[in-house]
Parts: C-alpha cells; structure tokens; sequence
C-alpha cells in the first residue's frame, strides 16, 4: 500500500466508462496509487470523492487556481476539465471487501504542444500556459499528501462537506443518456 507510479506520458491512459485520458508527455502530472482500503466496496466512491477534494485542494494552493468538482471524478478550473480521477479495485467476494484498489489522478497542467484533439478540445483545459513556470512536481506533492491525510481518515467521511461545497451540479438540472 501506498506505492506511486508516476507517468512522464501516457499511451493508453483511462477514463470512467471505457474513456481514454489524453496524457500527452511534458505537459501533466499522471499518478496511479496503491492502495489496500479497510473498506467495504460498497464505500469505495469514499476514494474517489476524497482524491477529488485533494486534487482541486493541491490545484488551488499551487496554482491560486479555484478548482471545484463535476460529480463524481472530474475538475475544473475556469470552466474546463482539468482533472480526471479513476479508481479501480478488485474486491473479495466472500468478504464485500476491497483486495486492492489502483487510484490513477490525471491533471493537464499544460497545453500539450499542438492543442488538444478536437474530440475534447471543447472542454479540457489545463492550469497554466505554456510560458509559466514547471510546476507538476510540486502539484503531485501536495496532492499525495493532501490525499493520503484524507485517506487514512476515510472512514470519518470528514472531508464531505468540503466535497460538497466544491460540487458545481448540485442543485443544476442534469440530463442523463445511454448510449448503447
């Protein structure tokens, strides 16, 4: 538990629902996280929704950035995603308990050099233009240690409000398709 991998770039980096994450080199900070939660399946949205309120926390204190949440995994800044989270797990059948879980945190620090592809150049943005100073080892930091303090009290939910707080759907009228 508590093993970091972290990505110069990504070939095949994933999204929620099958979705591909663009994670271009020289440009983001790409983090995957073991983790052995004493947690119920059932609770593991706990993980990502504290992931969520670290990253837009580390967003904020690196950059002066505000950052808030599109339920349940994504951030934004100005509009416009900043930030994928994914969490993946394999549970134990007998137990309804988590074996592992691989947190995987994708932020676009950066415009990538020639844009994003069109498919998502409407919505991703990144946290700072190409003529500011590197910042993505300090914002991997404070997101691991944000996360990790949320993480080892998980259990207390006591980051929820502030989860909340950061929800910019709540309230808003959604539409919800399929498509399939």
């Amino acid at each position: 538990e508590g093993t970091v991998v972290a990505a110069e770039s990504q070939t095949a980096g994933k999204g929620r629902q099958g979705k591909r994450f663009f994670s271009p080199s020289e440009s983001g900070v790409y983090l995957s996280v073991v983790l052995r939660p004493e947690t119920t399946a059932e609770r593991g949205q706990l993980i990502t929704c504290g992931a969520a309120v670290a990253c837009a926390q580390a967003i904020e204190r690196v950059t002066g950035r505000k950052a808030l949440i599109k339920w349940v995994n994504d951030i934004y800044c100005d509009g416009r995603k900043v930030a994928g989270i994914l969490t993946e797990g394999a549970v134990d059948m007998e137990s309804g308990r988590f074996d592992y879980v691989v947190l995987g945190i994708g932020v676009n620090v950066k415009p990538p050099s020639g844009g994003f592809p069109e498919s998502i150049a409407g919505t991703a943005g990144a946290l700072l233009d190409n003529g500011q100073p590197a910042v993505r080892n300090e914002l991997a930091a404070e997101m691991l240690q944000g996360f990790w303090s949320l993480y080892e009290r998980l259990p207390t939910c006591d980051f929820h409000d502030e989860y909340r707080r950061r929800c910019f759907l709540l309230g808003e009228h959604v539409v919800v398709s399929h498509a399939g």
